[in-house]
């Protein structure tokens, strides 16, 4: 990380140190990691009232989708922001360590990337 030179070199830095931590079954340093890295990509996963931050979730979910049609989500735009695609790709991450560490996140981090 002291090496980066960009925001782009920092996000590939701790995408590697994600996997790795992953690939060495390391999943909550990996989660927490994640959610330490999230925060200055402009993402809020969660509050620590994980019920009340699932319940906003799905609501925000249902805000964005229900009107929609399927042929809407089709034709979509590509992500540009390089932020939010970094998001998501921590986001993407987080989701298979929390799958195996801590199943009860995966709802909340799978409407986060939805929404």
């Amino acid at each position: 990380l002291e090496n980066a030179r960009n925001a782009s070199d920092k996000l590939k830095a701790y995408t590697i140190q994600m996997k790795s931590l992953s690939g060495r079954t390391m999943h909550d340093d990996s989660i927490s990691l994640a959610l330490s890295v999230l925060p200055k990509l402009g993402e809020q996963v969660f509050s620590n009232n994980r019920k009340n931050a699932m319940e906003y979730e799905i609501k925000s979910v249902r805000r964005t989708l229900d009107p929609l049609q399927d042929s809407d989500v089709l034709s979509l735009k590509m992500m540009v922001d390089s932020r939010r695609s970094g998001a998501m790709s921590i986001l993407n991450l987080l989701l298979s360590s929390c799958f195996i560490a801590q199943g009860g996140l995966v709802h909340l981090i799978a409407s986060r990337m939805v929404a």
